[in-house]
């Protein structure tokens, strides 16, 4: 790590401490190690330019490290400022060399306090340098954008949390990702059905993002549905590390019951065991109906309404009805719906006027096409001993 890395580190590690302690907490305590091997915690209070104390000592083999104490532990040319060794230039009282202000900021000086000047992020304490050049408190996370790393906490951008770490905002988290069920920092956004980024509720670690143990339901994400959803069956996650969500209703769980409609008859409908119900294709019950509780099809009959379309009940069975010509005792028995009764052959009309019939051997025609009665006879006695019918439909004298 060279010069200027470390005195950005400090800075970044002081401006956290600075602001965990304006939040009466230790919310910004850090550690890191520099190139030299020493170990620096921002924790504790120390505010931003107050510097944390080093709790680490020499640098590497055959090095120094930039901690100090005095400036007797310096390098000649440099002078002790906040425990790090820094250019006597930068603590002369006078703006030279690369300073962007009195004694503060560039490449060498430690960074500058809130309303000194500033090229750039890292010239600053707070590490914001407003569009002004005046080092400044941030007021948002946008203020931190030149600090890569950082968001805004307490007026300072300090760094960003690492995984499992408490957070309120997306900002705060390197990863980018603050579940808001979680309130922790967190791999993913873990948004998905009975998943959580909590230890306490999967059993893995703070910032995993994994599936919530199973049986239990801490985001309330599975109230118990209607069975015939076949979906969640109310007794909380599943635990599935490969496809959380909540515990479904099993395969084979009736999700309708069996059902005759229209002529065709459903079997009880079940669960498939993943939240869908199995769909199986009605069957007809030609040539009987279903039965009037609507549930099954019926198997005998006792009148033509327990029939299917087509048909008509005869000695307790459903048959076919009878096409035209066909012998008939009813209409009901004909496709047609007419059995004129001096005829007992389905017919394709009424055919109930005078003189008319559906017979062959009274029209001359054929059976089950109505027709006028040959003239000169009268076989249904409709015209009486002295008339027969005409052949257009009327009686006329012999």
């Amino acid at each position: 790590m060279d010069h200027r890395q470390q005195l950005l580190l400090t800075s970044v590690l002081a401006a956290a401490a600075a602001a965990a302690g304006a939040c009466g907490g230790n919310d910004a305590a850090f550690v890191a190690t520099s190139g030299g091997g020493a170990t620096t915690s921002a924790a504790g209070g120390g505010g931003a330019g107050g510097g944390g104390a080093p709790t680490g000592g020499s640098g590497g083999e055959g090095g120094s490290s930039d901690e100090c104490a005095q400036d007797q532990e310096c390098d000649k040319g440099e002078v002790c400022e906040q425990h790090r060794c820094i250019p006597a230039t930068c603590a002369n009282d006078a703006k030279d060399g690369d300073e962007t202000d009195l004694d503060c900021g560039g490449p060498a000086c430690l960074p500058c306090g809130n309303g000194k000047g500033c090229l750039a992020a890292t010239d600053c304490d707070s590490l914001f340098c407003d569009p002004k050049g005046i080092c400044s408190a941030c007021a948002g996370h946008g203020d931190c954008v030149a600090a890569e790393g950082t968001y805004c906490l307490g007026g300072a951008c300090v760094p960003r949390k690492q995984d499992g770490a408490a957070c309120a905002q997306h900002e705060e988290c390197t990863s980018g990702f603050c579940p808001a069920g979680d309130k922790v920092c967190c791999e993913s956004n873990c948004d998905g059905v009975c998943e959580a980024c909590r230890a306490k509720v999967t059993g893995a670690q703070d910032g995993e993002c994994k599936p919530v143990k199973a049986g239990t339901d801490p985001d309330a994400e599975c109230p118990k549905q209607d069975g015939s959803t076949c979906g969640a069956n109310g007794s909380g996650c599943n635990g599935d590390a490969l496809a959380s969500g909540c515990k479904l209703y099993p395969e084979g769980t009736v999700c309708a019951p069996a059902a005759c409609q229209n002529g065709a008859s459903s079997a009880a409908l079940k669960c498939d065991g993943k939240g869908a119900c199995l769909d199986v294709p009605p069957t007809s019950c030609a040539p009987y109906a279903c039965d009037e509780q609507g549930k099954l099809c019926l198997a005998s009959c006792s009148k033509d309404g327990h029939c299917a379309a087509g048909h008509y009940c005869t000695s307790g069975k459903c048959v076919p009805k009878k096409a035209g010509g066909d012998g008939c005792a009813a209409g009901g028995q004909c496709q047609s719906g007419f059995c004129p009764g001096g005829d007992g052959v389905c017919c394709d009309a009424a055919c109930d006027g005078k003189c008319m019939a559906c017979l062959a051997s009274k029209t001359g025609g054929k059976n089950g096409i109505c027709g006028y009665v040959a003239a000169g006879t009268d076989p249904d006695k409709e015209c009486g001993s002295l008339q027969a019918c005409d052949g257009k439909g009327t009686c006329k004298l012999l």
